[in-house]
């Protein structure tokens, strides 16, 4: 199957080098959308899909740039601009062509699964469409596609003579080759010293070695080396050609200050030996260093604490938790897939347990954490399979929002406000939220659970507010809790809204009534312009029990413009400072004048029969 897969590769790279359009920049042919979806079509080897409809209004119904186009549909590839138009003939972007490759990726069962997260150091990473996001991370992780001189450019017209190397680094990672055997490399795995220089041998995949020297000039400047070779398993030897060297200066504290690249092509080897050493030739220094393994003892006592990160952008925490029964160390990591977490034990100057996987059932994962160079961590799964980590820095203001009901609790956030998703089947949730920058939070604390009722927010433990929707300026680290109880207790008994809690119907409107708080109403109305147009505005204000008139002066309107396939394309923000209020009545309707149109609307509650099913 690969090698079918290398060889249609090279040919589509062929054939549409030959056919594409004489738009050439600086000699290279420009790669339209219509060639890249026939040479991701090509590459499938699948058969042409039913039905035989039109998807676009400018791709023809017959001929090859019709079947591939109607099997990206199909698959889930492509979207079209959302106006009736695929664009067959514009050149593809390197975003688009990220989309396209990971979309095909996610329904062969590839992707990011669950939680997940990688770095994107470009400059011009905040450039990327929201709509590309995921798609580049995944696709730059990989090696798929890869920056410039320039950064990722994102927004650059893709060429066809990247294709034949962009399609083959996607099937290497879709469909890995097996392994023959292990990776001789592993014999020779660990660390090495020659004077003041430490060196770091990695194994990679089939028969690669990974080598990082580090060489301290001062206490504030060190340079780094890195390179990587196939291992010739008969003579030990592994020739390079891409090392990497970079000058790295250091702050007081220790952290990281600048790192300038000196050059990205040094060439040389290393020569390895069946005893516990290595010579390491530099063709541009033409000098030979001999590496002997070196074994650092466990410090006495785990010192090292907090978050770390390794190259593919999986997590490590490792925290010093006292509030518990049993005091510890706790850890906790998401690697690919694999999340897990535990207190375990120290042992001789490395932490040793076994984490509970979140996955329903599952087994605990035995696990060894133990300190590696001069701020990393390694950690050893269950079988031998490593995993290397560095400090990670997260920015400076968190803040951790917890709600526990002891029922069915939730947090709202108001739409549009800066918040995380949180999963509204779970009682107890929890939300982390990082700040690069201090910025303006909205939580509202409800629930549905019968009986219950919000009490209060507090701050790190102390009386916050009293009402269930809280604006706050987060500058700083903090907790903020949502505290609910049973019964009234002191309150005069529920929220008003409860006896109008429910939806409603005007012509194409639609709207939800919710009771928040004491005496909020939260109202939501949309209006449906057309099948790929809505307008949405959200409300809230007190109930006057006594009137049954809310008034409220936040009334949020967006405008939402859905795709063909019914996501949302477009979401544009018109004000934030809608005015007006809702006048309920005892029967089952309320009146809603919007100062802004000068309009009244009556809406009739409308009742939705739940679904059958199992």
């Amino acid at each position: 199957m690969k090698k079918r897969i290398v060889t249609l590769v090279l040919a589509l790279a062929l054939v549409l080098s030959l056919a594409a359009p004489a738009l050439a920049a600086d000699g290279d042919e420009i790669l339209t959308r219509g060639e890249f979806v026939r040479a991701l079509y090509e590459l499938s080897g699948e058969e042409e899909m039913e039905p035989r409809q039109a998807y676009f209004e400018d791709v023809p119904m017959s001929g090859d740039l019709a079947v591939a186009v109607r099997w990206a549909v199909q698959n889930g590839i492509v979207n079209g601009y959302g106006d009736g138009r695929f664009g067959p003939d514009d050149p593809v972007t390197r975003e688009q062509m990220a989309a396209m490759l990971y979309r095909n990726a996610q329904r062969l069962g590839q992707g990011f699964q669950g939680m997940w997260m990688f770095l994107l150091d470009y400059p011009d990473a905040d450039q990327i469409s929201p709509w590309a996001d995921e798609a580049m991370h995944w696709v730059v992780m990989k090696g798929i596609i890869i920056g410039t001189d320039k950064g990722l450019e994102p927004k650059a017209t893709a060429t066809d003579d990247q294709l034949a190397l962009v399609l083959q680094r996607w099937q290497e990672s879709v469909y890995p080759e097996e392994e023959d055997g292990q990776n001789p490399v592993m014999n020779f795995v660990g660390e090495y010293q020659c004077d003041r220089a430490h060196a770091v041998v990695e194994a990679e995949g089939k028969d690669l070695a990974r080598v990082v020297i580090t060489w301290g000039g001062s206490a504030w400047e060190q340079g780094m080396w890195v390179m990587s070779a196939p291992l010739d398993p008969e003579t030990l030897r592994a020739d390079y050609d891409n090392c990497t060297m970079c000058i790295q200066s250091y702050k007081e504290d220790g952290s990281l200050d600048t790192e300038t690249v000196v050059y990205e092509d040094g060439t040389g080897y290393f020569q390895f030996s069946e005893g516990s050493s290595f010579v390491w030739h530099d063709d541009r220094e033409d000098r030979d260093l001999t590496f002997e393994w070196s074994f650092v003892p466990p410090a006495e006592g785990w010192t090292r604490e907090g978050y770390f990160i390794n190259e593919a952008g999986d997590l490590l925490s490792v925290i010093w938790m006292d509030d518990v029964d049993e005091p510890g160390w706790y850890v906790g990591c998401m690697i690919g897939e694999l999340s897990a977490g535990a207190i375990v034990r120290e042992e001789d100057g490395v932490l040793r347990g076994e984490l509970q996987t979140w996955e329903e059932g599952a087994a605990p994962l035995p696990v060894t954490v133990s300190e590696e160079g001069e701020a990393g961590l390694l950690v050893t799964l269950e079988g031998g399979e490593s995993y290397h980590f560095l400090p990670w820095e997260i920015p400076e203001a968190t803040i951790f929002v917890h709600i526990n009901t002891e029922g069915d609790g939730n947090i709202d956030y108001a739409e549009g406000e800066t918040a995380p998703e949180i999963d509204e089947e779970y009682p107890f949730q929890s939300a982390q939220i990082n700040l690069a920058e201090p910025t303006a939070y909205t939580f509202t604390a409800w629930t549905k659970a019968e009986g219950w009722r919000f009490v209060k927010w507090t701050k790190d433990g102390e009386d916050f507010s009293a009402e269930a929707t809280v604006t706050v300026e987060l500058a700083e680290s903090a907790e903020y809790v949502a505290v609910f109880a049973l019964g009234d207790g002191e309150e005069d008994g529920q929220n008003p809204v409860m006896n109008f809690v429910g939806e409603y119907q005007c012509e194409r409107a639609h709207a939800v009534v919710e009771a928040v708080g004491k005496d909020l109403a939260r109202v939501v109305v949309t209006w449906s312009g057309s099948a790929w147009e809505q307008g949405r505005w959200v409300m809230s204000g007190p109930l006057d029990p006594e009137t049954l008139r809310a008034d409220y002066a936040d009334g949020r309107m967006t405008e939402l413009v859905y795709d063909d396939s019914g996501e949302v394309k477009t979401e544009t923000v018109v004000y934030e400072d809608g005015t007006g209020y809702f006048q309920f009545s005892e029967g089952s309707s309320f009146i809603w004048h919007d100062d802004r149109e000068d309009r009244d609307l009556t809406f009739e509650w409308s009742f939705v029969p739940e679904e059958d099913g199992e």
